[in-house]
């Protein structure tokens, strides 16, 4: 039997005319003889979104042999497909794309695959955060991995627009589909980050990965690694504890900082930031009604100083 082992998506050019998806797949065979040929085929459907309607279409994968000029090995397959006019995700309208991937043989289906993707991009220019090439201030809430669906809907009904959260493929399939940002707090050894990256990889709503506090030098920059070798499309962010000294050398593209640390408002940190506010993690949604005015009171008191992209209660 030969079936899809794993699947990266990636983006790696779009404009508002059109986008170029790059489907990257291995197959694993549980027999000894493989086919003599195997190759990847497949549609991309969409755009889907549960607050707009759009005339869905369907663009094909074609097999590609090659990725930056290198030879794919034997149990690597790579289709690829042309969106014409684009819908991006984003938290107001998140548009979905699915993608329905068919593993071939020779004369038959091997096997198939559906995966629900999106088409966006976040980047850092000039310590801001950009959002398919638009400037975006995220205001968040932490949740500890017991956050439960309905308790993160309910933050969503009062604008919540990012989880600080370590996720699951079921939170996470939901927030693909109504838009809030999910910022993925990664566990510190290098074999378990890589296995929650690869099990979440290819959500949407999942824009950063964020790796522990107390991480630096050797240790920090494997891990980096291991993250970037198995999702080369997201920002990395780090957690910073209130004593932890810290330089904007370190190689990650943002920090996350509790409030009353002393590098917020410092000229020297030189990268963006998040702001955490007091609050313990998985907060009653009953302590902020006014969620709102929390958010926007905690950025007042830090005079909005230039880097600061979120605020996170």
């Amino acid at each position: 039997m030969i079936r899809i082992d794993d699947v990266l998506i990636l983006t790696p050019q779009f404009t508002p005319a059109e986008a170029h998806i790059l489907v990257m797949a291995s197959w694993k065979a549980e027999e000894q003889a493989a086919p003599e040929s195997v190759r990847l085929e497949g549609m991309v459907v969409g755009p889907l979104c549960e607050y707009s309607d759009t005339l869905t279409s369907r663009f094909e994968l074609k097999p590609t042999a090659a990725h930056f000029g290198r030879a794919l090995q034997p149990s690597h397959l790579m289709a690829s497909a042309r969106i014409f006019e684009p819908c991006f995700w984003e938290p107001a309208h998140p548009f979905c794309y699915e993608i329905q991937l068919e593993l071939h043989g020779i004369d038959r289906l091997l096997d198939m695959r559906r995966i629900v993707s999106g088409i966006r991009h976040l980047a850092v220019a000039r310590r801001e955060l950009l959002l398919n090439g638009q400037e975006v201030f995220l205001n968040g809430v932490r949740h500890g991995p017991e956050a439960t669906i309905e308790e993160l809907e309910a933050w969503h009904e009062v604008e919540c627009s990012a989880f600080l959260v370590v996720a699951r493929e079921d939170l996470c399939a939901r927030t693909d589909r109504w838009g809030p940002m999910v910022l993925h707090i990664l566990p510190r050894t290098k074999e378990e980050a890589r296995d929650h990256v690869i099990k979440l990889r290819n959500h949407p709503s999942v824009l950063i990965w964020v790796v522990p506090a107390r991480i630096d030098g050797r240790e920090l920059v494997e891990l980096l690694g291991t993250i970037k070798s198995h999702d080369p499309s997201r920002l990395i962010g780090q957690l910073v504890a209130v004593d932890e000294p810290i330089h904007s050398a370190r190689p990650v593209d943002l920090f996350f900082l509790p409030a009353g640390h002393w590098a917020i408002s410092s000229s020297k940190l030189g990268k963006p930031y998040a702001v955490l506010g007091d609050t313990a993690a998985d907060p009653d949604i009953s302590q902020f009604e006014n969620f709102t005015n929390q958010t926007e009171e905690l950025r007042a008191s830090l005079g909005s100083p230039p880097g600061l992209v979120a605020v996170i209660l």
